[in-house]
């Protein structure tokens, strides 16, 4: 409830001292390849406006939400990846 849109939410993470919600994701898990993420991890793709997205890895794919809800995209697409404590 401190932000309404991508910018106003992004600005928050740069007072907080991250770069991006990336960044903060970062200094909260440790990086993995892509290729090693399990169901749970966060997975990073690339998106609209330099701006990356971060998912959840379900299986071969990583869901992420969209303008209507929730949409699945391919594990392959991730860029970069996030375990998760298990």
């Amino acid at each position: 409830g401190k932000y309404k849109t991508v910018a106003a939410g992004l600005k928050a993470l740069r007072k907080a001292g991250y770069a991006d919600h990336v960044a903060l994701a970062a200094d909260m898990f440790d990086a993995i390849p892509p290729a090693f993420a399990c169901a749970g991890d966060i997975a990073v793709l690339p998106g609209e406006d330099s701006i990356q997205i971060l998912g959840i890895v379900q299986g071969p794919n990583i869901y992420v939400q969209t303008v209507t809800g929730v949409g699945a995209v391919p594990l392959t697409d991730a860029t970069a990846a996030f375990k998760v404590a298990r």
